[in-house]
């Protein structure tokens, strides 16, 4: 990367932290000042995400960027790669606005993300055989990998990918834009009204409405766009269970039960 700075009234060269200069992480920068008095800068190394694990022993399960509830008693510096091990508990975000991560990995059961906002800007997923639950607002889409049980409750502001062959996802919130299946395992509309404000699109595994439950749409009682069905997918509607919108493309080899 190639950056000019301010002008500077020597000629000269210097090496210094990034860390320091624009807080990317571990890189360093090589400084050249011209003849002329701007300077160019170099950028040497990639920057990539941290990992940081949550802290059960933590005193106050807060998620922020001050509480010391991550790794060996550290802070949490966002956009971490996050994982979260041992035994679950309920995780509240109280950091003003949310937080940021880039993967989320959940390895054991009984985590509840709870609070103000998340924004996942990579993939969150759940090891088979374990669940998570978030009811925290998902702030800017969410892609579902992994191939546990995901229980979404909350609102999220975004399209929903789910891409994990396997995973179960309980949708039981609101989707602010489009709801896509596109690898395997089943979703399952389990609140009483689920609501998804775009395109419902099942390429691959099964969309479940349960008994006494309904998918629909956030205006007007109706889906705004239809439920388009791939060759692989599958809309299964239980008995007492309400699908409000459109069917399209069932015909192009998906099924309807």
């Amino acid at each position: 990367m190639i950056k000019t700075c301010a002008p500077m009234h020597q000629n000269r060269s210097r090496q210094r932290s990034l860390r320091n200069h624009c807080r990317l992480g571990l890189a360093t920068e090589l400084i050249f000042i011209m003849a002329t008095g701007a300077s160019v800068v170099l950028t040497a190394g990639a920057v990539y995400a941290q990992t940081q694990t949550w802290l059960n022993a933590d005193a106050d399960n807060n998620w922020n960027t001050s509480s010391l509830n991550w790794d060996a008693g550290v802070v949490y510096n966002e956009p971490s790669n996050v994982i979260f091990d041992g035994a679950g508990e309920i995780v509240t975000i109280d950091e003003p606005g949310g937080v940021q991560a880039n993967d989320v990995n959940f390895n054991v059961s009984g985590y509840t993300i709870e609070g103000t906002a998340l924004d996942v800007t990579g993939i969150l997923g759940v090891i088979n055989g374990a669940s998570a639950t978030i009811s925290a607002t998902i702030s800017n889409g969410l892609t579902i990998g992994g191939e546990g049980t995901v229980n979404l409750s909350g609102t999220i502001v975004g399209d929903v990918t789910i891409n994990a062959t396997g995973a179960d996802v309980n949708f039981l919130g609101t989707v602010g834009g489009a709801l896509t299946q596109d690898t395997g395992g089943t979703t399952t509309v389990d609140g009483a009204t689920a609501t998804v404000a775009g395109l419902v699109d099942i390429n691959d595994g099964t969309l479940n409405i349960t008994n006494g439950n309904q998918l629909t749409g956030d205006s007007g009682g109706t889906l705004t766009t239809d439920v388009d069905i791939a060759s692989d997918g599958v809309l299964d509607i239980d008995s007492g269970g309400t699908l409000v919108g459109n069917v399209s493309n069932a015909s192009s080899g998906g099924s309807i039960n």
